[in-house]
């Protein structure tokens, strides 16, 4: 197993300092929380290439105050589904709260931390190697300008916060389905896990260049464009209405979604539709008419040649292969 063993230490140091007993499972550990101070567990995963998966589902009955130290370097994705997660390193405090993610550097770190206790704790961190988080920035910076070194700018810790749209949520979840069934076919949890890296990488640190014609103020225009059709995927705006909402006339807007989601207005529409319909179907939600028309379908056989085209399974097949 090509593990990096300081990044496994790291868990396992943070791991064996907390309140929870652990159980082996076939993927993986399982860490129950104490009765004591409230119920849940956290699923780890250590993937063949190195990375730390960790599920947080916890309620905690009272607070939990801890302060973990460790000599070394990591780099951690977190995504917050629900819940509140106080924590401090050095001088720097932060709160990640629902619907937030961040991309975290650190260096010789001590962390306080604490957990709040009105609500559920669900949330994933994904540790990354320091080496593999290398070999990918040279992916997209052939200069070598971008490494963790300068990412950090000489700070014991580096956060990069970000929100979670429909889109992304979709990856996440079918990282999260992986990672709850212990049958799940290793090799998709890693290509699961490294396609999630990979896109928060493009999207928080690489820098495209500005398509011709478009500004940085024109991209943020597409981008609420897009958070437009999120919210509104079940009764969308037509593309003049979405111009006038966004402040942007449709030729720019129309060439804005090419050069950031390499896609049409409504082909991108059509994108998250099938995507949020899959979560439904593969949570067992709703049936494949209910998940049809709650993202915008009324014709059946055009949400069924769709779907099939997206993913190359009929609609109906999802439970059985999921």
């Amino acid at each position: 197993m090509n593990v990096d063993e300081n990044l496994e230490r790291i868990y396992s140091l943070f791991f064996d300092h907390i309140p929870f007993t652990q159980q082996q499972r076939k993927n993986g550990v399982q860490y129950t929380l104490s009765p004591q101070l409230g119920n849940g567990s956290i699923q780890r995963v250590t993937t063949y290439s190195g990375l730390e998966l960790a599920y947080w589902d916890c309620h905690y009955d009272q607070p939990n105050p801890g302060r973990f130290t460790c000599q070394g370097q990591m780099v951690e994705l977190q995504f917050a589904f629900s819940g509140k997660r106080y924590a401090a390193i050095g001088d720097v405090s932060y709160c990640m709260e629902e619907g937030k993610g961040s991309l975290n550097l650190l260096s010789d770190f001590a962390i306080d931390y604490e957990h709040g206790t009105t609500e559920r704790i669900e949330a994933l961190g994904m540790g990354i190697p320091v080496s593999l988080f290398q070999y990918a920035l040279r992916g997209m910076d052939p200069a070598g300008k971008l490494d963790f070194e300068y990412l950090r700018s000489g700070a014991a810790f580096r956060q990069m916060i970000f929100d979670n749209g429909p889109y992304e949520q979709h990856h996440v979840h079918v990282l999260l389905d992986a990672l709850r069934n212990d049958d799940y076919p290793p090799l998709l949890l890693e290509s699961a896990a490294l396609e999630l890296l990979q896109h928060y990488m493009c999207q928080l640190l690489d820098r495209p260049r500005l398509p011709d014609g478009l500004s940085r103020d024109d991209l943020s225009k597409v981008k609420r464009a897009a958070e437009v059709l999120q919210h509104r995927m079940t009764e969308p705006p037509s593309l003049l209405e979405l111009s006038r909402l966004v402040g942007l006339n449709d030729f720019k807007l129309k060439k804005g979604f090419k050069a950031c989601y390499d896609t049409t207005v409504y082909g991108y529409l059509r994108q998250i539709r099938l995507q949020h319909a899959m979560q439904l179907l593969r949570s067992g939600e709703m049936n494949v008419t209910g998940a049809a028309t709650a993202v915008g379908y009324s014709n059946m056989s055009s949400f069924a040649g769709q779907f099939i085209r997206q993913y190359g399974v009929k609609p109906s097949s999802v439970r059985k292969l999921y």
